[in-house]
């Protein structure tokens, strides 16, 4: 995943978005808090690990160029982009 910062309008600070990523295992078929499979679901994962990783790399002169997010409990990360359709 490739951060960058953004400025969202009407908010104070920055904070981060992600421009690149793999792929993320999808949610879809987990049960839900009834038991139910998820047949629709639409998490940004991708912004949130974004924001956390860049509150450990720092957004001044911190210099710290990598953060390694790995082994997450609810998230399982793909080595390989996904060929089907959600």
């Amino acid at each position: 995943m490739i951060t960058d910062s953004n400025v969202t309008p009407m908010r104070r600070g920055v904070t981060a978005t992600a421009l690149v990523w793999c792929r993320f295992e999808p949610l879809i078929g987990n049960p839900n808090l009834y038991n139910q499979p998820l047949k629709v679901i639409q998490v940004n994962l991708l912004d949130a690990l974004a924001t956390s990783a860049v509150l450990v790399i720092g957004e001044g002169a911190e210099q710290t160029s990598m953060a390694i997010i790995e082994m997450h409990q609810r998230i399982c990360f793909l080595i390989h982009p996904s060929t089907e359709k959600y």
